[in-house]
């Protein structure tokens, strides 16, 4: 509820999320991003280096249901990965 704490708050999936979270029940997720299964990626290093969830994720804070903003290929991280300022936030 991370998120939905702060964006979204009246969301139809919210009104779902919300009561599971306090019972402690699991939900039964839609993948949006599809990464193959020998991918592993940790967003800890990118959030400490000042990537915005925004880059990959899009414009989450405006989508009333999330959809897959960019590729996630190689060739998009090596874009990034390759003039990473575009992409940083201002500190």
């Amino acid at each position: 509820m991370n998120c939905h704490s702060q964006i979204w708050t009246n969301a139809r999936c919210s009104n779902r999320c919300a009561p599971a979270t306090a019972s402690g029940e699991s939900l039964q997720w839609t993948r949006v991003n599809q990464l193959p299964d020998f991918v592993y990626f940790n967003h800890s290093i990118h959030i400490n280096k000042g990537v915005g969830c925004n880059t990959c994720h899009g414009p989450v804070d405006q989508m009333p249901l999330m959809y897959q903003h960019a590729s996630l290929q190689m060739e998009w991280c090596l874009e990034c990965h390759r003039a990473p300022q575009k992409y940083l936030a201002a500190a």
